[in-house]
């Protein structure tokens, strides 16, 4: 089993181009300029090597705001970090994946983001397949423009991702230090 933690992110300064043009290859995707901080929220995942994969989603008891996890598993972005692996490892790689949230839905936080990352980094680790930290973000550009961030070189599986300054479609990242001031998070 392997336990991993998925932190949350706030843009402390956001700009967003308009999306790409329809027929192109990301069409739909905003080109962002975004310095992304993780913050003191997350997520947590195990992974379990199984006879097939299953994603178990639910809510934390001490998530402070909660809604329906009512998406279909397939568009999950768990699963599709983990199909990604798989295509890359040329095989499957049957594994349990238990989701305890504590990320709000849709908040801008980079919950499905970050948890796309920790399946990444987990299931590489579980499944032996001894892919790097390079690897592993070259593999996220396709599922998602800030999945990336949150899988860093440094720190461990608990650790939250350096600051970064993020551009382009999350594939131009440059760490920096952190930011020397504190956040208050409200959920309404």
């Amino acid at each position: 089993m392997t336990h991993l933690r998925a932190h949350a992110k706030i843009n402390l300064a956001l700009a967003v181009a308009p999306p790409e043009p329809v027929g192109g290859p990301k069409a739909g995707w905003h080109r962002i300029a975004s310095w992304f901080a993780c913050v003191n929220l997350f997520d947590d995942l195990y992974l379990h090597r199984a006879e097939r994969t299953t994603l178990e989603r639910r809510w934390h008891e001490n998530a402070v705001s909660t809604s329906p996890l009512d998406w279909p598993a397939d568009s999950d972005l768990c699963l599709k970090a983990l199909r990604a692996l798989e295509a890359r490892a040329g095989r499957p790689l049957p594994t349990r994946i238990v989701l305890d949230k504590q990320i709000p839905v849709g908040g801008g936080m980079g919950g499905g983001s970050s948890d796309a990352a920790a399946v990444l980094v987990g299931c590489s680790r579980l499944h032996d397949l001894g892919l790097s930290a390079a690897e592993l973000r070259e593999l996220s550009r396709p599922l998602g423009s800030d999945i990336a961030f949150f899988i860093d070189d440094q720190p461990g599986p608990a650790a939250p991702a350096r600051p970064a300054i993020v551009e382009g479609f999350g594939d131009r990242l440059r760490r920096v230090e952190p930011a020397p001031a504190e956040v208050v998070l409200f959920f309404p």
